[in-house]
Formats: C-alpha cells, structure tokens, sequence
C-alpha cells in the first residue's frame, strides 16, 4: 500500500508562485515537523495563517498583508477546510492537503501534549484558559487514578478534547453527528479526500514531505530532511496501555466513529479503492478499527513512570495550593478588588476577573481538591 497521495506537484515551475498549496493543519498529527522541513529547504512557508484569517475565511489586516499571502508557495493553518476554502478559492489553483494520524494515538498524543504544559514553566500554566486548565486537571487525575472514566470524561467534554483536533470536523461540516449513518458519512469521506490535492498517512510523512519538496524547490536543490527527534514529541502520561484497560479501547473507537471512518477511507483509497467502504455492522466496522490500530507503547517504560510522576506530583502541588487558597475565605477580598480593578490597566483585569483569571483558576483546584479527597474517603 502506498501511505501517501499527491496530485498536483507534476505542474510546471512558473505556477507555483501564482497559486498556494494549502496544509489543513490538524494538531498532532506532524504539521509542525512537516513545515520545518520545508523551512529548512527555503521553501517560502506562512505557518499558522490562523492568524490572518477568520473561520468565515475572511482575511484580517491590511491589503498588503493579504497580497503577501498569495506570494508563498505552502500556506499551513489550523483552520477547518472550509475556511481556508473561502480564503484561498480552488478556482484560483489553490490546492489542499492534510496529514492523517490514527485517531486513538492522535488522541493520546494531544492528552500527552497538554499534560506536558503542566509540567512546564508556571506561565504557560498562567496564560491556559480556565475552561482548558480545569478539565486537563480532570484528565490528569482520571488518568492516573481512574482510568476506566476516561473514555465518558472526554465524551463529556468533546468539544475541546476531540472537536478541535478531529480530522472529520477538519475536512468535513457535521462530522460528529453525521456519523450515525456510517455508511452515508463514508461516501461523503471518501468523497472528499479523492477531491483534495494530497494526503497522507502517518507512515507514509517523511515521503510525502520529500515530494512536496521535489515540487517546491529546483531540481539541483540538495533536499534537508529534518531527524526524527525534530519532531514535536510530547512526553509520555496517558500512555496506550491505558487504553487496552477494562474495554476503553473499544469505547474510545466509538468515541471516534467518524474519525474512524475518513481514516479507514484514507487507507482504503490508498490501496486503491474506487469506492467508499461499506459495513454491514456497527462490529464489522469496530473490527475494522481495531485492525488499522497498533497500540503498544514504544517509550521506555522508565520514562513513561517517570512522566506520569512528574505530572501527578505537579496536579497535587496545584490541588494543595487550591484547598489551601479556598477562594470563598476571601471573596469580600476578591470583590474589592474586583471593583477596584476597573480602573487598572486591560492585562490587569484579565488577571483579576478574565479568562485566564488566577482566582477562577484556585476555585476551580479547590472544587478538584475536593473532589478528590472524597474518591480517596470513598
């Protein structure tokens, strides 16, 4: 099986400057090594173009910086297709690609990825959204302490866990509920990755990354392929053991049916499939999925221990601080200075009463905290 597809790197030299190749970049999946490499060639590369564009594809800021756009040859965001879509148009010669990664070892990989934030310097704890830092306190503790919960703790709050790093909801609108017909969901997958220009599977990264090259730089170009310890590894916590516990491997599949069903597609067009795969069951399908999944960790064990050590000892530390700062002993305290806050500067609101606010940051450790020592009494 070839683990990649590209289409449009045959066209002549001259175009390439006149049209972008468009990367969707889906989280964890190699989008980071994958523009490092065509950085370390010289390849002209706008990264995050999130930052210019809106979800409506609308590009912010001046003119100019919108006609710069235009004048590199690869343009990666992590916007959904669509947006990028209405801002860089097909009919322009304009052409999308996107990697693919097994959804449950993406999934273990972004858990992984925030659960090293905490390990990290206090600000980036500081500068995490409330809503994030609360439920990625909630991961850490399921994950050492109850795992069995995991797969209904992500299912709960899908929207942050899974909603923002799917490939379905990248590629496609209605992913998530659109997967209750899974055959109807599949033609519409297999559909949409015929139509784009490139694609790849996690096995297949470092070649499909050596013919984007091939079809970026000049011919007598000595292509630079990065080491694989450039890529952007996170330490091991929520490990693929976990998954294989009390039958949370088979729940996470259904957690990500319609993840599921593009990748299976991916492989299957790949292998030279002229039309979208068909089950006849929900079983037939969860075979599938457990057959295109190689769990098994390849970390050292050491380090794994060593990792989820840090980590927990690192959740205790904030959960203490939260029992013993219990936000409600000072909240005439707080109103004041709430109130006083008004006439302080923005940054200074935000830390008082913003989404990143500290104090909603201590109620929310003090509520774990409690819930904690109720698990422990329990």
């Amino acid at each position: 099986m070839t683990d990649y597809r590209i289409k449009e790197f045959t066209c002549p030299k001259p175009q390439l400057h006149k049209a972008s190749k468009i990367l969707v970049h889906v989280p964890r999946t190699g989008g980071t090594y994958f523009n490092n490499c065509l950085r370390a060639n010289g390849v002209p590369l706008v990264d995050h173009v999130e930052r210019f564009i809106d979800d409506r594809g609308q590009i912010k800021g001046s003119a100019k910086k919108a006609c710069d756009l235009t004048q590199h040859t690869w343009i990666s965001g992590h916007l959904r297709l669509s947006s990028l879509e209405a801002a860089f148009p097909e009919s322009a010669g304009h052409g999308f690609y996107v990697l693919l990664r097994n959804p449950l070892r993406q999934l273990v990989s972004q858990v992984n990825w925030q659960a090293q934030s905490l390990r990290g310097r206090r600000l980036s704890i500081a500068r995490m959204p409330n809503y994030p830092f609360r439920l990625l306190i909630r991961v850490c503790l399921d994950g050492i302490q109850q795992p069995e919960q995991l797969p209904s703790l992500l299912n709960r709050h899908f929207g942050y866990f899974l909603n923002n790093q799917s490939r379905s909801l990248s590629l496609m609108t209605g992913g998530r509920s659109a997967a209750a017909s899974l055959n109807d969901y599949s033609i519409r997958a297999f559909d949409k990755l015929r139509v784009l220009a490139g694609f790849t599977l996690e096995s297949g990264l470092d070649e499909f990354i050596d013919a984007a090259l091939r079809g970026s730089v000049s011919e007598d170009h000595q292509r630079v392929m990065l080491p694989k310890t450039a890529r952007n590894a996170s330490s091991p916590f929520f490990t693929p053991a976990l998954l294989e516990e009390a039958g949370i491997f088979e729940r996470m599949i259904r957690l990500q049916r319609a993840d599921f069903v593009l990748y299976l597609n991916a492989r299957h067009l790949l292998s030279g499939g002229a039309t979208a795969l068909r089950w006849q069951d929900e079983s037939s399908f969860l075979e599938d999925c457990a057959s295109a999944t190689k769990l098994g960790s390849s970390a050292n064990p050491d380090r794994i221990l060593n990792s989820r050590t840090l980590v927990q000892e690192k959740v205790n530390r904030l959960l203490k601080a939260g029992d013993a700062l219990n936000p409600k002993r000072y909240r005439s305290v707080l109103r004041g200075m709430r109130f006083f806050g008004r006439a302080l500067p923005h940054p200074i609101r935000q830390v008082l009463n913003g989404r990143r606010s500290i104090f909603r940051k201590l109620s929310a450790l003090h509520a774990l905290s409690v819930l904690s020592r109720r698990r422990s009494i329990g």
